[in-house]
């Protein structure tokens, strides 16, 4: 189980490769999922980074909306598709076999790695300020 800030980066880091390979083939549900997956260790080091404490139990530790939360963002801080790729992933995709009708795939995937790369940019900022 990751415990530092560069452990949850390099779980994030090797589960984009992840999400990248299954999009590559295909394989359009599980790399939703798994690009969730990366938002979500990428916000568990921004809040070891802020000295937040991560929720380890239940639900609340895959929640990106509430680890969003906890970190102390604002749900203003993401556009439109961010905040439908935020309401629309959780831990219960694991268990469907497509993407619902609704669902624009390349829209989802956008906008998960913008997401991502919206939370790697503000663990750089915290980074920069930390050093001062």
């Amino acid at each position: 189980m990751p415990t530092s800030e560069a452990d949850w980066i390099s779980v994030a880091t090797e589960r984009s490769k992840d999400a990248k390979a299954l999009k590559e083939n295909g394989r359009k549900l599980a790399a939703i999922y798994i690009l969730g997956y990366v938002v979500e260790c990428y916000l568990k080091a921004y809040l070891i980074k802020t000295g937040k404490s991560i929720p380890t139990s239940g639900s609340s530790g895959h929640d990106i909306r509430g680890l969003w939360e906890a970190a102390g963002l604002r749900p203003n801080d993401f556009n439109a598709g961010k905040r439908w790729f935020v309401k629309y992933w959780n831990t219960g995709l694991r268990y469907e076999t497509e993407l619902p009708r609704e669902a624009n795939f390349e829209e989802l995937c956008s906008e998960g790695y913008k997401l991502a790369g919206y939370i790697q940019n503000r663990l750089r900022w915290a980074r920069r300020r930390i050093r001062k």
